[in-house]
């Protein structure tokens, strides 16, 4: 999973590393961690297949949620 990650880490940001990986508290419905790639602080969230288009929709109002 971490090599996954990391690859496309790397399309978003570029070459780097897994730096630091913390797994965060109350993740009951799913897995989250704070990860540090490439200098790049992250917010990842893990969850079966089936949940991608619940994520996607996630992602995609949090990007609307950027300041302009």
């Amino acid at each position: 999973m971490w090599q996954a990650i990391s690859r496309l880490l790397s399309e978003q940001v570029g070459e780097g590393e897994i730096e630091l990986r913390n797994e965060l508290p109350g993740g009951e419905v799913h897995a989250a961690w704070h990860l540090r790639y490439a200098g790049h602080d992250f917010f990842v969230k893990c969850d079966e297949r089936e949940m991608l288009r619940g994520f996607t929709a996630e992602a995609d109002q949090l990007e609307l949620a950027l300041p302009q």
